[in-house]
């Protein structure tokens, strides 16, 4: 096991580029764009096409409290892998294949990661098939007010994670190269995550 503080913070784009993006370091990847000379691409999102879900693609809502389902901006991240992950108390856990590991909250400044006999991603959900997400109802974690579903999705050999809302089953976000994403307990904060890392973001105040 691991514990200490993890060395020196990383560069996130605070701006949220609208409801259908795709994280920054995933695009880099596929656009051939990533070099090892160059410094590493800030963590957060960037503008992607919209999905075709068969859903109802209802977008971000300016006045919308949930978080996530309006305007975000994105704070802190770390770049260690991110399969699954729940805010519990005072720290932010994940698990990525071998690997757990325990952020501390605010500041995920803090770090816990531990290596156990027994795979900690194993038992993390297969992403939902794009063709099964409009009669899936139950798949995913909901948000603290019951509004919003974090979905993971499989499309065309990508995965996603998708904001459904749960009055309606339209979508709110879709990002793309993203795995898991979940709130505090207190509905204020969204973590997001990938094998890139995962961000936090906040309700951009309007």
């Amino acid at each position: 096991m691991f514990q200490g503080p993890r060395s020196g913070p990383d560069t996130v784009m605070a701006e949220d580029p609208g409801p259908w993006s795709v994280a920054i370091p995933v695009f880099r990847m596929r656009s051939g764009r990533a070099d090892r000379r160059r410094a590493m691409p800030p963590l957060g999102f960037t503008l992607a096409p919209p999905p075709e879900t068969g859903l109802e693609m209802s977008g971000l809502d300016p006045e919308a409290t949930t978080v996530g389902a309006g305007p975000l901006t994105f704070s802190l991240g770390v770049r260690e892998p991110a399969r699954a992950l729940e805010f519990e108390g005072d720290r932010l856990t994940t698990v990525s294949p071998l690997v757990a590991r325990s952020y501390a909250l605010p500041g995920l400044d803090d770090l816990i990661e531990e290596r156990p006999a027994t795979d900690p991603a194993a038992d993390v959900p297969e992403p939902v098939p794009l063709a099964e997400l409009a009669g899936d109802t139950e798949a995913g974690s909901l948000s603290p007010d019951g509004l919003l579903r974090a979905v993971t999705v499989a499309e065309r050999g990508a995965v996603v994670v998708a904001l459904i809302r749960t009055a309606d089953m339209s979508v709110a976000r879709w990002m793309r190269g993203c795995r898991c994403a979940g709130w505090s307990a207190d509905g204020t904060q969204i973590a997001i995550g990938g094998d890139w890392g995962l961000v936090l973001a906040t309700r951009t105040a309007t």
